[in-house]
């Protein structure tokens, strides 16, 4: 269903698999969380079950805000750790572009956790695992985006040299695209230094 190439399908089959999750309760949904981070190499489907997991880090907040006592959701530390440590699979060695849907939501799922989870409260573990995020995502992600735009480049004067339009605005795009990937870098690591 993930590689239909009919979007619709893609979306309809996306919304099943979430009210397929909403039939579980929250401790099986984090384990079924796990198992899929696991056996999906879909670069889409990845990035949409991020998404599901930030959402889920949300409703956890929300339910520790209204009670009076800690609630220990799987959702977050140390269980959302299981998942996380999952999510920063980054080679550096690929192009980045051909990654965009994993790498942005993984990139914003920790702009998040870092903006929603107080440094004192820390409910999530993101402030106790900073040396993780640097040295797993965001060091391979900044070395993959910067071979990638060494490479597009190369690939771009080349096209222009030979007169290929379409292919210099296809590298023109591809760079758009790394730059909004390291726009979300620099507000991260924006956050870490403030």
């Amino acid at each position: 269903m993930v590689t239909n190439p009919d979007k619709f399908v893609r979306r309809r089959s996306y919304d099943l698999l979430l009210k397929f999750f909403d039939a579980f309760c929250c401790r099986a949904r984090h384990s079924l969380y796990r198992h899929l981070f696991k056996v999906v190499s879909h670069d889409g489907l990845l990035g949409e079950l991020t998404h599901c997991v930030k959402q889920e880090v949300e409703k956890a907040f929300a339910i520790n805000a209204r009670s009076t006592t800690a609630v220990g959701s799987p959702f977050l530390e140390p269980g959302l750790w299981a998942i996380m440590d999952q999510l920063f699979r980054f080679d550096p060695q690929t192009d980045i572009v051909d990654h965009i849907n994993r790498v942005m939501s993984v990139l914003n799922l920790i702009r998040y956790l870092l903006i929603k989870d107080q440094r004192q409260q820390n409910q999530t573990g993101v402030w106790s695992r900073l040396g993780v995020i640097k040295d797993l995502c965001l060091a391979p992600v900044r070395k993959a985006l910067g071979a990638s735009r060494c490479h597009c480049r190369d690939y771009m004067a080349l096209s222009a040299k030979e007169g290929n339009c379409l292919e210099v605005e296809a590298m023109e795009v591809r760079l758009r695209k790394m730059d909004m990937i390291e726009s979300v870098i620099v507000r991260i690591e924006d956050i870490l230094n403030s």
